[in-house]
């Protein structure tokens, strides 16, 4: 019998600037259908993973400079290293949470940096 155990997350990707305007700010959000998942419970070792979108609706590329997190329960990575967007071209940051070593409810913010032309370091966190 394999004993499992509930594990309960929450994942935020809140948008905010380093060091930029409001505009700025609504600029990256716009590109983001979803900017928050909640894994819910899942079992202790399963495979959870989710894919945040990303939609280029400007037109100039844009770059996914980085991807962080702020703890060690998740892991962010550019999906399929697709890391410039042209106009109307789809990528996305997949976060995958760590079942295997965290138990309980975890929460965690995954910090997107965007660079474009037009504004050129912004952080979406």
């Amino acid at each position: 019998m394999v004993r499992q155990s509930a594990i309960s997350t929450a994942l935020a990707l809140a948008l905010s600037l380093l060091s930029a305007s409001a505009p700025a700010q609504d600029w990256a959000k716009k590109m983001f259908e979803v900017t928050t998942h909640d894994f819910g419970t899942t079992a202790r070792g399963a495979r959870s993973e989710y894919l945040f979108e990303i939609t280029n609706s400007y037109k100039e590329d844009v770059h996914i400079a980085s991807v962080r997190t702020s703890c060690k329960c998740t892991t962010p990575t550019i999906y399929q290293g697709k890391d410039t967007l042209k106009t109307w071209e789809k990528g996305g940051i997949l976060a995958a949470f760590n079942t295997a070593s965290f138990l309980g409810h975890r929460s965690a913010t995954i910090t997107v940096v965007i660079i474009s032309r037009s504004w050129p370091k912004c952080s979406c966190m």
